[in-house]
């Protein structure tokens, strides 16, 4: 994919700020209304009474493809690895995961102040493994639990792929042996695998044989998917028995839900080869994006994730500059010539915007394109199969022309 002077035209703005924003696909509405049209049946059912036949068939489904004895449908990924720290930890019991998790970032340490479990954060390692040293280390802070002044140790969380980390797939002999730590400990491990099929799919191993050591896995099947909604929690037909408990008690419970259901189950069909072209789509575009100068797209593309570190030379204020300069002499617009983009001046960002937010925001007015920041420097494009190369070759030259407005060279 070579970097592209002209912005193309686009039907439609084009959203690389997540996975999570893939829309359902006409299958899973076609599946939904048979669900629905079949509702004097079982296959709609109270779920909380275990009467939803397509929920237990989808959970029978995650659980087999996962490795594992059984499974629990909840709305979000979010709730799952919530259900599953409580579902493996006593109150007061201490989480060891990493200092760039998403259940240590993101999950607004529901883990913590619903579940009783503190956290006991470690740094990850740049390819978004948790060091084993570091987790030894952690694990003999604590030691068996019986000093008074300490707390238990009560599970390990590791993360595949890693977002943070560039959406890294942390590869079998990695989680085989974070596993042999875990065991050696007496403590169990625990999966967030929003994007475990991610993981798998390029690392071209079974999802079953990837998780193999954890004793629990969550799974998201809106992310990159395309279900409107929906995780399964996975483990041990004891350890998925106290998560449907906890499932309950936070408000996961839910009735008919087989209409959501449904649509993970077609989400699941052939979903491999989807996730490939995105990984390779995703290396296509950061390749093209490093002829980009001031963005540096990361060196190792794993997956369908891209982080874009913008160099100095690029400056939110040096655009602010020119665009006071241009309101000052009257102009209505920016022009960049080599794309013959125009930035009214009216859309232009605010002139105390952060490098990575001006950025943004200009790629997505030049060329309909989102993107989703992830600090002041840097910010991030997830590829979906509701992604282009039409929309990639937007996202070049829109990232090109930004580059030159921002440009204090």
């Amino acid at each position: 994919m070579a970097a592209a002077s002209a912005i193309p035209p686009l039907r439609r703005p084009a959203d690389f700020r997540s996975d999570t924003v893939t829309k359902p696909t006409l299958a899973m509405g076609e599946a939904m209304l048979a669900v629905v049209r079949d509702a004097d049946g079982d296959g709609v059912g109270d779920d909380v009474y275990g009467e939803d036949l397509t929920i237990r068939a989808l959970e029978a489904e995650v659980a087999k493809l996962l490795g594992k004895a059984a499974g629990v449908f909840v709305p979000t990924c979010t709730m799952a690895n919530l259900l599953a720290v409580g579902a493996h930890c006593a109150r007061g019991a201490e989480v060891i995961l990493g200092a760039e998790s998403h259940i240590f970032v993101y999950e607004q340490a529901g883990a913590s102040w619903i579940m009783g479990a503190p956290f006991h954060a470690v740094p990850n390692a740049e390819d978004g493994t948790l060091p084993l040293e570091s987790v030894r280390k952690a694990l003999a802070l604590r030691g068996d639990g019986s000093d008074a002044h300490h707390a238990r140790p009560g599970l390990i969380c590791v993360e595949n792929t890693q977002n943070r980390c560039g959406g890294m797939a942390l590869p079998v002999a990695y989680m085989d042996e974070l596993a042999s730590v875990a065991r050696a400990a007496g403590v169990p491990l625990h999966c967030d695998g929003a994007r475990v099929l991610n993981a798998a799919a390029a690392l071209g191993v079974s999802p079953a044989v990837l998780v193999a050591g954890c004793d629990s896995v969550s799974v998201c099947l809106s992310k990159g998917l395309g279900a409107p909604a929906g995780a399964v929690l996975a483990g041990s037909a004891d350890v998925v028995a106290r998560a449907r408990r906890l499932r309950k008690a936070v408000g996961g419970g839910m009735r008919q839900a087989g209409v959501l259901a449904v649509t993970g189950i077609v989400a699941l069909r052939d979903y491999a080869p989807k996730l490939l072209e995105d990984h390779a789509r995703a290396r296509r575009l950061a390749a093209a994006l490093a002829a980009v100068p001031g963005v540096e797209p990361q060196a190792r593309v794993d997956s369908n994730i891209v982080f874009l570190a913008l160099a100095p030379s690029l400056s939110g204020a040096h655009l602010a500059a020119r665009v006071a300069a241009a309101r000052a002499a009257g102009a209505p617009e920016l022009v960049d010539a080599p794309s013959g983009a125009r930035l009214a001046l009216d859309r232009a960002p605010a002139a105390d915007a952060s490098t990575a937010a001006a950025f943004s925001a200009l790629v997505r007015e030049l060329a309909h394109c989102k993107i989703g920041g992830y600090n002041t420097v840097k910010v991030r494009v997830v590829l979906h199969f509701q992604v282009t190369d039409e929309d990639c070759a937007a996202l070049v030259a829109g990232a090109a022309a930004a580059a030159r407005l921002m440009s204090a060279m």
